[in-house]
């Protein structure tokens, strides 16, 4: 894909797809992209039997939606929220990330 031409949502979505869910832990997994777009993207995660460090989750699907809250020439600062199939809500988190060029 070349970034030059695509439009943001989509350079977001390439980017997410190629660097955080073709990771071996997301590949294992079976973590998915649901929606990217510039500073928000949306992710789906099914619960598995092997997977037993989620206890406050009910139903077999999460999903976590990540919202950049102040971005600077290297780094960015996310709202994180996870709630599973039911709505409810499993966590929250704040994280705070590099930027490579």
């Amino acid at each position: 894909m070349s970034t030059a031409t695509a439009t943001p949502s989509a350079t977001a979505q390439h980017w997410i797809d190629r660097v955080i869910v073709s990771s071996p832990v997301a590949r294992h997994l079976g973590l998915r992209t649901l929606h990217a777009e510039v500073d928000r993207v949306d992710l789906a995660l099914d619960c598995r039997d092997d997977l037993t460090f989620v206890t406050a989750a009910t139903g077999r699907r999460l999903s976590a939606s990540a919202l950049v809250r102040h971005r600077t020439g290297s780094t960015t600062h996310c709202d994180v929220v996870v709630r599973d199939e039911h709505d409810t809500l499993v966590a929250t988190a704040t994280a705070t990330s590099r930027i490579f060029s």
